[in-house]
């Protein structure tokens, strides 16, 4: 396990080159300029939470134990993104993002 400089626990994040394109994408769309601007900060804001703390940033929906990943749901105003956490390694899979009409 790695640990911070400041004690808490190190997670990597990984993610598709195809979801990150999916991501920018999105929040591209959004025809608002403030609306878009105010998401792309959240964006940034959530990947900070769930990396400091991936077990409690999201809601916890299910485990696929085969694999042996917990699957969160973290929710804002924004857009739903779903992640998983192999808590073994210390990794964050982000699966699938939403955008919020």
């Amino acid at each position: 396990m790695k640990i911070s400089n400041n004690g808490q626990q190190h997670w990597s994040i990984s993610q598709s080159k195809e979801f990150g394109t999916e991501v920018i994408q999105s929040l591209e769309s959004i025809s608002d300029a403030k609306r878009r601007q105010k998401a792309k900060l959240a964006w940034i804001a959530s990947i900070a939470t769930i990396k400091a703390d991936p077990m409690t940033a999201g809601g916890p929906r299910f485990r696929y134990h085969q694999l042996d990943l917990l699957n969160f749901v973290f929710t804002n105003e924004y857009f739903v993104l779903h992640y998983a956490v192999d808590e073994a390694r210390h990794i964050i899979y982000l699966r699938k993002f939403i955008l919020n009409p």
